[in-house]
């Protein structure tokens, strides 16, 4: 990555621009940055520019692939009335009535390759073969940061930035995310061809026919694909704003006052997505041949919709402080910070009407809008008891206009019995209020895929292997099924509290050698947390709390009709671990110079209400450690970083028993740089230079690894030249 120089005695130009590569067939980077700096007598002045692109990684590229299976695909539910008598009583066992799954008849397959029959005989659409799986990404910016000397004892400093994040995402054909209804005359509506499945699915297997008699309603739920592929484009900008006086009162107190502006403005623009009613009067007016979306293009056009968002978040803040002496003590002299904050934000989304009204098909998003405003007071005090003995302690109270009043205090200790020994303690309480788009947004319908559930897998005619508890095609790969599911804000949500503590040392052994070791102890009330419905199926199947407001409903088959998912306040999260530090400097005379920094972080237990210890669990495990090694030689550099995420569990079964194995995963990046005696530098690199891929049994949250530990770039060669002025 490039880093953006802020120093405020940065002076001169610098010039950077970098290319990189990825074993994937797309997520290639470029980037760069020019900054310049300049330094007067009474101020001096750094600005910039910066920019960063990746390219989109499409699912069929992607790591692991697996073809997709989604229902919505060209499927029919009938509603079946057995025994004629005009109604359906599905429930009524002397009726006989009932729901009968089947595909449409001469629809599947069809003139797009992407619809196939299931193994269970069902139509499935193959989403992997057009959507992307990670967007294209890219970001522009621009800063400006100055500092000007009003007087002797007063400075004003000056921050100013914009920057820009564009995106384009591709999503499968739009679908009717709820049920159209396809009337009885429809001429396409060839129920006599309808093959009964049997068993879940209703009718009996291998019969041929509905008659028309027992048509109580047809239900379709299919997947337009001749409207084209959902596209997505983004583009997100934030505006920045500050200025800050500073200086001395008296000459004994140091004050600052300032002022903060900051704007996010969002806009989203979807294209081909579908009207739902205009799709309805499509079928009712027998105007489109649904059996091959392709096959009636003039009448799927009137189809067509454009969604659009338009998201705004303005912050403004104003602050002061001051600090003065209080006392004078053998270690030197204490002293006090006092200040005030106040911050107003106003939050807007908003969605396109036809989007809010719900008749958008393969659409996720739905309106939102809050404001608040925010006092807070805090003061902090410092006392050097003695030469080697130091207290601070603080409180800061804080005012929401939505949330009431919090309270937040912290201690802490320092101390050295010996020089080359300091001992360290600290405890605090904290406090955090929920963002508002978690607040206001209206429930919306997204299309989730899921790995699993064994219901959904077993309709699609999928192996569940109740052994990991995942979803598997017949090559024994992790097999993804798409539900229905709603995204749901919680207007209820409360705030989450934090208290912490932790102990620990620093010790110099010499002048080349020095490490650390610190305990940590973290407990978060009420903690904000978003639950997948991935983690509420595995919640639920090994007996793990669940909020009241994420529900479930499933149909007559066992399929998921709806599933109710977002942010909640999820209990009490207990967790614990030790840090662990070192650092080495090595001279090696006419053969440079070597440092090295180890970090190993082990989490000790993570508990949700007291239940049982979840460290080990999938997407869980106990150690992560970072290393770097830096070696200066004349004017080359020589740079090798290790990377280490421990072991965990493959699954966990019901009663929270663990099973499988997903190893440790160990990456290395390497890199060299030239210094030329022209001021520019040559960087030649590679991050995970061996190519280490995730382990597929690490499939999480409807994705074939484990998104949110790895990444599925491998080797990612790099080339980066710099130059100075």
């Amino acid at each position: 990555m490039i880093n953006i120089i802020t120093r405020k005695d940065f002076e001169g130009v610098e010039i950077s621009h970098q290319l990189q590569g990825t074993d994937r067939k797309g997520g290639d980077v470029e980037q760069g940055s020019v900054t310049m700096g300049v330094n007067g007598s009474r101020g001096n002045l750094v600005f910039g520019a910066s920019y960063f692109k990746r390219d989109i990684i499409f699912a069929r590229d992607s790591l692991f692939n697996a073809p997709g299976a989604s229902f919505f695909s060209n499927n029919l539910v009938v509603l079946r009335d057995t025994n004629r008598d005009g109604m359906f009583t599905p429930g009524d066992e002397a009726s006989g009535d009932e729901y009968v799954y089947a595909a449409v008849p001469g629809g599947c397959p069809n003139s797009d390759p992407a619809f196939q029959l299931t193994p269970a005989g069902l139509c499935g659409y193959d989403f992997n073969l057009v959507a992307a799986d990670e967007a294209e990404t890219a970001n522009q910016g621009l800063f400006a940061k100055g500092t000007f000397q009003i007087t002797d004892t007063w400075d004003f400093t000056g921050n100013a930035s914009i920057n820009r994040a564009k995106s384009f995402g591709r999503y499968a054909p739009a679908l009717n995310d709820f049920a159209l209804i396809i009337p009885n005359d429809n001429p396409f509506l060839q129920n006599e061809d309808i093959v009964q499945l049997g068993g879940p699915f209703g009718g009996t297997a291998g019969e041929v026919g509905i008659p028309d008699e027992e048509l109580y309603q047809v239900l379709l739920y299919h997947r337009f694909a001749s409207l084209g592929n959902r596209d997505n484009f983004t583009d997100a900008n934030v505006y920045d704003i500050s200025g800050i006086f500073s200086g001395n009162v008296f000459g004994q107190v140091d004050a600052s006052a300032g002022a903060r502006y900051n704007e996010y403005k969002y806009f989203e623009n979807g294209r081909f997505y579908l009207l739902r009613p205009a799709a309805q009067t499509g079928l009712d007016n027998g105007t489109y041949d649904f059996r091959d979306p392709n096959a009636t293009p003039d009448a799927a056009a009137n189809f067509k919709a454009t969604t659009s968002r338009e998201s705004t978040w303005i912050t403004r803040e104003a602050f002061a402080d001051v600090q003065f002496p209080l006392l004078d003590l053998n270690g030197g002299q204490a002293k006090m910070l006092v200040g005030w904050e106040y911050r107003e934000e106003d939050y807007e989304d908003l969605y396109d009407a036809a989007s809010e009204a719900g008749q958008i098909g393969g659409s996720s998003g739905n309106s939102a809008g809050l404001d608040r405003r925010v006092r807070a007071y805090f003061a902090e005090a410092f006392f050097p008891v003695l030469d080697n003995l130091e207290l601070s302690a603080a409180v800061r109270r804080d005012n929401y206009s939505d949330f009431g009043d919090a309270t937040s205090p912290k201690v802490s200790v320092r101390y050295q019995p010996i020089s080359p020994l300091t001992l360290r303690a600290s405890w605090g309480e904290g406090f955090r209020a929920p963002t508002l788009d978690f607040l206001s947004q209206k429930p919306a319908f997204s299309a989730e895929p899921v790995t699993n559930d064994q219901a959904e897998c077993e309709f699609e005619g999928f192996i569940w292997d109740e052994s990991t508890a995942t979803c598997r095609d017949e090559n024994g790969n992790v097999q993804a099924v798409q539900i229905n599911a709603t995204r749901i804000a919680n207007p209820d949500l409360g705030a989450e509290d934090s208290e912490q503590y932790s102990i620990g040392f620093a010790y110099d052994v010499t002048s080349w050698f020095d490490f650390s070791l610190d305990y940590y102890n973290i407990a978060l009330s009420d903690r904000i947390d978003v639950f997948t419905p991935e983690e509420i199926l595995d919640a639920i199947r090994v007996g793990d709390p669940v909020p009241e407001a994420f529900t479930i409903t499933r149909g007559p088959t066992g399929r998921i009709q709806d599933l109710r998912f977002g942010f909640t306040n999820s209990g009490e999260l207990d967790t614990s671990g030790l840090d662990f530090e070192a650092n080495f400097r090595f001279g090696l005379g006419e053969f440079g110079n070597v440092t090295s920094m180890l970090r190993y972080v082990y989490i000790l237990e993570y508990k949700i209400d007291n239940g049982r210890d979840q460290i080990g669990d999938p997407g869980a495990p106990d150690t992560r450690i970072q290393g770097a090694t830096e070696w200066k030689i004349s004017d080359f550099s020589v740079v090798w970083n290790f990377q280490v995420i421990g072991d965990q569990a493959q699954t966990v079964n019901a009663g929270g028993v663990r099973s499988g194995h997903i190893p440790t995963y160990v990456t290395h990046d390497f890199q060299v740089s030239y210094f030329a005696p022209w001021n520019g530098q040559i960087t030649v690199g590679a991050i995970n230079a061996f190519g280490k891929e995730p382990d597929a049994r690490s499939a999480a949250d409807g994705r074939d690894y484990n998104f949110s530990l790895y990444d599925q770039y491998g080797a990612q060669p790099y080339i980066r030249y710099t130059q100075r002025f």
